[in-house]
């Protein structure tokens, strides 16, 4: 019967290293934070070979129809794909070995990092879900950190905005280039968004979860509502159409996978032992979350007219012959739409872009080699007076960059973690719905966000690989407790 090595200290340096996640996801998009970053990200890497170590023995049980197997072995061959394009289809060996130096260089060390972060992830949920163990002190301070993005925001609008700023450092300031404490608002997107995710997840599970006590309930209620204003707060007061459109879409689906659990699988909740008070309970929390939403969504539309002539804006954009005006960045000016405006820009650009980035990859299926700039290199090459950078779609950018192979395996590696959490779904415990909404909403947020950039790419492969890990450890310990039970029947 396979063992799971239980000792203290192991358990003591799984806590720290859940620590190092919530540090890393702190300060991954603070300026002037790389020292600090690379800290974690080596210490991070030691403390994960050696937790991977310790496990080796009952890593040997692994089965090869485990998802999470197979989505680390697609990054993997992201590795070797990447290498492989280097050394015989480069395009420009110098920036393409300046990025294996520095992101893929990055995300290699992350590598034992987060595949050990997953293990121990999975070990202490299943602790605390099947056994009296009280929830760790390291998820705990891991949760906090996952915060300090959406907190630090609203922390800075309010010194800019109310405090008397001059008596405040830059770094606690809302700072806009050219400053280099200025941080983009794509950054907010992919830093809060799956904070959003988690609330949604959590909705999803209390309304599962038996035996908690009215107080408890309120507690998480009372939190659900107040991290969603946080997020879209940052949104509405940053004025991010992508963090509201992506915020009122997990909203709605939430909402719809909870409409589906209240209704159809009602029954089949009780049978477990949930009552109705959770589901009650989270009934209320939609509501006030919808509330909040809409009337957010509502204020954010009315102050940005791009909305309101998104249709007519587009129909311009996907003229890119005639209206050639999307190559040059504002310096020919802007065609109108059929309303006699001007083209709202960021309507017009990231429509035309989009669409000549699909003509680019069907020219470069195999990609330029760069996770930075592909679009603007290949612009240049078709059209030499372009004043391109990005599509402003970074999965987009991505396929121009690592070509159709590289990025198949990072969305294959993303969806086969996001089948393999799913799998995990049973009757006793439902925590695979955070790690499956967290990672969903980077998946999601990419379509049209510029994220194609050094730390979301190290950020987002980081996120799957502990998810494809957490899957993995998972399996091993169901596992262990399939044999334990069947070791006391025949024993008994």
């Amino acid at each position: 019967m396979m063992q799971l090595k239980e000792d203290r200290f192991i358990d003591i340096v799984g806590s720290v290293l859940l620590v190092l996640v919530g540090l890393l996801w702190a300060v991954w998009i603070q300026p002037h934070t790389i020292a600090a970053r690379n800290i974690i990200l080596v210490v991070g890497g030691f403390l994960g070979i050696y937790l991977i170590y310790q496990h080796r023995q009952e890593l040997k049980y692994v089965a090869l129809s485990n998802k999470g197997l197979w989505a680390l072995v697609c990054i993997i061959l992201l590795l070797a794909w990447v290498v492989f394009h280097y050394l015989f289809l480069s395009r420009n060996p110098e920036l393409q070995w300046e990025e294996l130096t520095s992101i893929w260089k990055r995300i290699a060390i992350s590598l034992p990092f987060a595949i050990a972060a997953g293990f121990v992830l999975a070990q202490k949920v299943h602790q605390h879900e099947f056994s009296s163990h009280k929830r760790d002190w390291g998820i705990a301070l891991m949760s906090v950190g996952l915060l300090i993005p959406t907190a630090l925001y609203l922390t800075r609008y309010g010194i800019t905005n109310y405090g008397q700023i001059n008596e405040w450092p830059d770094a606690l300031r809302l700072l806009y280039p050219p400053s280099s404490w200025h941080i983009p608002k794509t950054a907010y997107v992919f830093f809060c968004l799956p904070i959003l995710a988690l609330v949604i997840a959590d909705l999803l599970r209390i309304s599962k979860t038996p035996q908690l006590s009215r107080g408890k309930y309120v507690i998480r209620l009372l939190a659900n509502v107040f991290i969603t204003g946080l997020v879209l707060s940052v949104f509405y007061l940053e004025n991010i159409k992508n963090g509201m459109v992506y915020s009122s879409l997990l909203i709605v689906m939430g909402t719809f996978f909870w409409m589906k659990q209240f209704f159809f699988e009602s029954k089949k909740i009780q049978q477990r032992g949930s009552t109705t008070k959770g589901r009650y309970f989270s009934v209320i929390v939609f509501l006030v979350i919808g509330v909040f939403l809409f009337a957010t969504l509502k204020n954010h539309i009315h102050k940005n007219e791009s909305w309101r002539t998104l249709v007519a804006d587009a129909k311009v954009a996907l003229q890119t012959e005639k209206y050639d005006h999307w190559k040059y960045l504002g310096q020919k000016g802007y065609p109108q739409n059929e309303l006699g405006k001007t083209v709202s820009i960021t309507n017009y650009e990231r429509v035309a872009w989009g669409k000549v980035a699909i003509t680019f990859i069907d020219n470069y299926p195999l990609g330029y080699g760069l996770v930075l700039e592909s679009y603007r290199h290949i612009a240049k090459e078709i059209y030499p007076e372009s004043r391109l950078l990005q599509s402003h779609s970074a999965w987009l950018d991505l396929f121009l960059g690592l070509g159709i192979p590289g990025t198949s395996l990072i969305l294959l590696s993303g969806l086969l973690t996001l089948l393999g959490l799913r799998s995990l779904k049973t009757d006793k415990t439902h925590f695979y719905t955070y790690p499956c909404w967290f990672i969903a909403s980077l998946l999601l947020c990419m379509l049209t966000t510029e994220v194609a950039q050094k730390v979301y790419l190290d950020t987002l492969i980081f996120c799957i690989v502990l998810g494809a890990a957490y899957c993995m450890m998972w399996q091993l310990l169901t596992k262990h407790d399939s044999g334990v039970k069947s070791y006391h029947a025949v024993s008994v």
